[in-house]
């Protein structure tokens, strides 16, 4: 069990995951509230899915934890597994349309191109000379070694997530940076890439 009351990670080939230790809700939402205020822009429209501890009691309210995430902008879009597997789309992410728009099952090869009007996930691995546009956000569970363009009609708010980032080039919104500009720290493992004011922020995944 981690010391945490909560934490973010990925788990496997699916969503950021939010997972829920301690039966104490004060102390998850005190834990939720200094994550998100270290890394605002990470959270900020960022697509989750919860994960609650099998021995959480029966009366451990999830309503009010989930209700804490959406005042502050994340989307509760689904809840899971202990290993990771999607149990159920929640209502309010079925009714805010935050699911992603268009779900590739496979790994694109070199010289494929896709473009997607909302956000896109891709289960399997972007290969090199491969490229990803989307009008909205791009998540990549797998690794992330061609083009990915989020955000390409100018939302500010679009992501890029990856399992393993050793992009080609990165871009939101038209900012971008070419592969032997992304940041260090970043290079093989899974992160996010936002936009924070005029420049391209890299966040780790793990919490």
């Amino acid at each position: 069990m981690s010391p945490l009351p909560v934490d973010l990670k990925i788990l496997d080939y699916r969503l950021p995951t939010v997972r829920i230790f301690s039966p104490d809700e004060d102390a998850v939402i005190d834990r939720l509230a200094m994550m998100i205020e270290q890394r605002p822009a990470l959270f900020k429209g960022m697509d989750v899915a919860m994960n609650y501890a099998e021995d959480l009691p029966n009366e451990f309210d999830q309503q009010v934890i989930e209700e804490f995430l959406v005042a502050h902008g994340v989307n509760v879009v689904a809840r899971t597994t202990g290993e990771g597997n999607v149990l159920a789309f929640t209502a309010s992410a079925k009714s805010q349309k935050s699911v992603p728009d268009e779900v590739i099952s496979k790994s694109l090869r070199s010289g494929q191109r896709i473009y997607s009007k909302g956000s896109v996930v891709i289960l399997g691995s972007v290969s090199s000379g491969a490229e990803v546009l989307a009008e909205g956000s791009i998540h990549v569970y797998g690794e992330l070694h061609g083009r990915a363009l989020a955000g390409v009609q100018g939302d500010r708010n679009a992501a890029i997530f990856t399992q393993s980032m050793d992009a080609e080039l990165v871009s939101v919104a038209g900012v971008y940076r070419t592969g032997d500009q992304l940041d260090e720290g970043s290079k093989g493992n899974a992160c996010s890439v936002i936009l924070d004011g005029d420049s391209l922020s890299f966040q780790s995944i793990t919490q």
